[in-house]
This record gives C-alpha cells, sequence and structure tokens, in this order.
C-alpha cells in the first residue's frame, strides 16, 4: 500500500502574507494608537536614545512648568493676602483723616474711629499670621536668612565679617570628607557656645551657635582731658612732672618783724579732666620766729585743714628756697592754679604772681605686643614727642606715626607698626593689634613713671576678647555648608 503526503502549496503562501500582513497592521496601529514612531529598539535603535533622551527632557520641562504654577499659586496667594492689607491700610488712612477733622467730630465719633482702627489692626496681624501656601509662612517675616559658603577644594575657611543684623544666628558645618577635621575656636578667635571645642565631626550638618567673631588685642585708654580748666594742653615730656606754681622771689631763711602778718593764698585744682575744686581761700599767720621750714609747715597744715585740697596739693621749698605750691600726683592729669595772694606784713616774706600750671606725662610708651609674627611676645618703645597737644587728631597722628617709625615686629626694625592708634568716642584713644583672634595680646609698659601718667600701664596684659565684634543674638541664623575637610575656622 503507498503513502501519498497531499501539500496546499497556494494556501501556505497566503497563510505566510496574512501573517505577514497582520503584523505590519499591528505595528501600524502601534504607531497610530501611541502616536510614536519609534515605539522600540527594533524600530531603529539609534533613533530610539535620541528620542529617549527628548522624552527626559520633555518630561523635566513638563515638571519645571509645574513647578512654576505651583511658585505662581503661591505669589498669587502671598498677593491676595497684600491686597487685603493693603486695602486695609488704605482704610486706616481714610479714618485717621476723618479723625483729624476736628471740627466735625465728636468724642463717639473718635471713639469708633479707633476701634475700627484698632480692628483693622488686629485683622492685619491675622492676615500676616495665617497666610501660608501649605506650611509654608509668607509674610509673617519668620522666612529664615540664610548665607551658603562653600569651600571648592581647600582645607581652610576664613569668616572675616559677617555684616548679619543683631539676632541669634546659627552656623551649619557640612563636612563632605574625613570625619576626623577639628575647629579651633580658641587660638584664632571663633567663639562658640559650647565648653567642648568641636572635634571629630561625623558626616552630615553640625551645628554651633555663635556668640562672637574675633578682632584684634585692643585696650581703650581712659578719658583723656586735652585741655584743662585753665586753658593748658595736655603735656609730654621726657619724665612725668608735677604741675606746681612757685614764688616769685627766693623766701628769706627767717622771717623778720617786718615779715609777721597774716598771709592768704586763692587756690583752685582740677584733677583727671574732673570739675575743679573752686577757689580755695588758704590763711596763715607768720611770726617774726618763723623759720622756712615752719613757714612750709604751716602752709601744708592749712592745706590738710582744707577738704577740697588735702591729698591733692602741697606745699615745699624749691632748690633755690623759692616757696612751691604743686599737685601731689604726676602727670598730665593733675592742674593748678593761684589767683592771687595778700598780706598783711609791712615787707611780704613771700609773693606770687597769679598763675596757673599743669603736669607733664611721661612721652615714652613701651608696649608687649604677641601676635601671629610674634607668638612669644615682643617688645619695643615708642617716644612721643615732647610738646603740648591741644588737638586729639594731632596726638593720635603723632602716636601713629611714631608707631610706624620702628618697623613691623618679627623684623629686623624691631617696631611695632602692627599696632594702630584710634579715637574711642571722643575722649579715648585705643591701641589695637593688626591681627585677629583671642591668641594675640597688647600690654603698655609706661616708662619714666609717675602716678597720673596718660596711659598707665596695665598689671595684666591687654588681651583680645572674642567678643569684641557685634554680638549675634537674635531669631535669623547665619548658615554655612563647607562641601571639604574642615580642619581650622578662624576669625
Amino acid at each position: 500500500m503507498s503513502l501519498r503526503i497531499n501539500n496546499n502549496i497556494a494556501a501556505i503562501n497566503a497563510h505566510r502574507n496574512l501573517v505577514l500582513t497582520t503584523m505590519s497592521l499591528s505595528k501600524s496601529m502601534e504607531k497610530l494608537s501611541s502616536g510614536y514612531r519609534i515605539n522600540r529598539a527594533a524600530d531603529n535603535p539609534a533613533g530610539l536614545v535620541i528620542s529617549e533622551q527628548f522624552r527626559a527632557q520633555i518630561a523635566g520641562l513638563n515638571r519645571a512648568i509645574d513647578n512654576s504654577e505651583g511658585s505662581i499659586n503661591m505669589i498669587q496667594t502671598a498677593e491676595g493676602a497684600l491686597t487685603e492689607l493693603n486695602n486695609l491700610m488704605i482704610s486706616m488712612r481714610e479714618l485717621a483723616i476723618h479723625a483729624a477733622n476736628e471740627g466735625f467730630n465728636d468724642a463717639a465719633q473718635l471713639a469708633a474711629d479707633q476701634a475700627e482702627i484698632d480692628n483693622a489692626i488686629k485683622t492685619i496681624d491675622r492676615i500676616a499670621t495665617n497666610t501660608q501656601f501649605g506650611t509654608k509662612k509668607l509674610i509673617d517675616g519668620t522666612k529664615a536668612n540664610s548665607a551658603t559658603i562653600t569651600s571648592s577644594n581647600s582645607s581652610l575657611v576664613t569668616i572675616k565679617e559677617s555684616n548679619l543684623s543683631t539676632g541669634s544666628h546659627s552656623v551649619t558645618l557640612t563636612k563632605t570628607a574625613e570625619s576626623t577635621a577639628t575647629l579651633n575656636t580658641t587660638s584664632l578667635g571663633l567663639s562658640v557656645n559650647s565648653s567642648v571645642i568641636p572635634s571629630n565631626l561625623t558626616e552630615g550638618i553640625h551645628n554651633l551657635d555663635v556668640i562672637q567673631a574675633s578682632a584684634g588685642a585692643a585696650k581703650a585708654s581712659s578719658s583723656i582731658d586735652l585741655v584743662d580748666a585753665f586753658g593748658n594742653g595736655i603735656t609730654f615730656a621726657a619724665a612725668a612732672t608735677t604741675a606746681q606754681l612757685t614764688s616769685a622771689a627766693v623766701v628769706p631763711a627767717a622771717a623778720t618783724a617786718s615779715n609777721a602778718g597774716t598771709y592768704s593764698v586763692y587756690l583752685n585744682y582740677q584733677e583727671n579732666g574732673e570739675a575743679v575744686t573752686g577757689i580755695q581761700t588758704l590763711n596763715v599767720t607768720v611770726t617774726d620766729t618763723m623759720t622756712r621750714a615752719n613757714m612750709v609747715a604751716a602752709w601744708n597744715s592749712a592745706i590738710a585743714n582744707n577738704t577740697a585740697l588735702t591729698g591733692k596739693v602741697t606745699a615745699t621749698l624749691s632748690a633755690a628756697n623759692n616757696l612751691v605750691f604743686k599737685a601731689v600726683n604726676t602727670g598730665a592729669q593733675y592742674s593748678v592754679a593761684l589767683t592771687d595772694s595778700t598780706t598783711t606784713a609791712t615787707d611780704a616774706y613771700f609773693d606770687f604772681v597769679a598763675a596757673d600750671a599743669r603736669g607733664s606725662s611721661a612721652n615714652a610708651l613701651a608696649f608687649t605686643v604677641k601676635d601671629a609674627k610674634n607668638p612669644t611676645g615682643h617688645t619695643a618703645t615708642i617716644a612721643i614727642a615732647a610738646a603740648e597737644y591741644t588737638s586729639m587728631a594731632t596726638l593720635i597722628a603723632q602716636l601713629n606715626t611714631q608707631l610706624g617709625a620702628v618697623g613691623e615686629l618679627g623684623t629686623a626694625a624691631a617696631g611695632i607698626n602692627n599696632l594702630t592708634a584710634t579715637l574711642v568716642g571722643t575722649d579715648q584713644i585705643s591701641f589695637t593689634t593688626a591681627d585677629e583672634g583671642s591668641s594675640y595680646s597688647v600690654k603698655l609698659n609706661t616708662t619714666g613713671g609717675g602716678t597720673g601718667a596718660l596711659f598707665p600701664n596695665s598689671s595684666s596684659r591687654w588681651r583680645v576678647s572674642s567678643i569684641s565684634k557685634p554680638v549675634l543674638t537674635g531669631s535669623n541664623p547665619l548658615r554655612l555648608e563647607i562641601e571639604r575637610t574642615i580642619f581650622m575656622m578662624h576669625g
């Protein structure tokens, strides 16, 4: 029995063509339904890469548009609130102008106007408090100021001046490498509200409360009275001297009968720029048995009995045996004046011509300074030109000339021109180092002695305070985001 296979070639070809047509129709329908010419890599491999980039860009732009619309909505919310605030203020202005009509209004109308204004103010406060977009308050003033400082590839960030308004400001450090970074907050003047220096910081955000920025070591003098009550300017000399008034003639060794009588002098005194004592009358009786020493003792007894002059003025004899009234303390802070002297004696044992005098301060100033160039300290001396000064500007200019004349600390000249003299207020002079930070100090050691030196020496060094720049207090944060290793932060 034979085996035979029947084939329908025409039918097979028709089926194959139908399948191909169906696949082509499916792809065409897919393109029509999706709206995309390229739906899969098989459609166009290179074209698919380009189209996906376009799709990503289009998606980003669409999202940016949505974001803009959200921002517009937020601004519209704020604008609506501000429009209401503006309307309220216009209404308040109308009420104020209405209340200003004194010829028309009575007490009841004024009270009604005031009540409406009070209500408008409360409404303004309520709108400012409640206006928000989502959870963000828009017009209540709580939006924090934010300053971002990013170091590109540095291990040191230097903050010179924040220029922030008064308020409490926080510093945020973002460390992105090396968790063992240490902040130097003492040697170089950054002061933080912590008893422990931040160290071994982990990755992330670290909050420090800044108390102060640093400044140069500085110390102001006491108040300086450039011109005393008698018109004398501040005087500097090689050594400190007293204010003294000397009799016109030498006092004889012993008084005679013609010298006997009552002697009166009229003294005035001023100390440290304070008010004058006023004219004080001192009386001494001279007898024919009195010697120079007896007469000086009598004047000192009269001074001791005068509450305004005791301990401040003394009587003595000069080397030439002239009678001298002088200040007890030495220095330019003390002045005396004698306005007149009288006697009942026939022949005066001594006499005075009306005059006034002021003491002198020593002109040599020795400074000991610690700074970046001289961490262990260096001492140098300047000499103020010996003269009388009646202008603070002239005195400060002379100080700065002398400070700059001897070179910079750490150089061969071994001077101190990294110190600067400046005016503080109207009557004080401050000496300030150029370098900033709590490791630096300036100490003044005056030479030449004197109890009333214009710049008295300090028993301890004049040291920089880490609170010598404006205090940062309040609610606005200073935000520093530092995106590299921080080894040291200083002012």
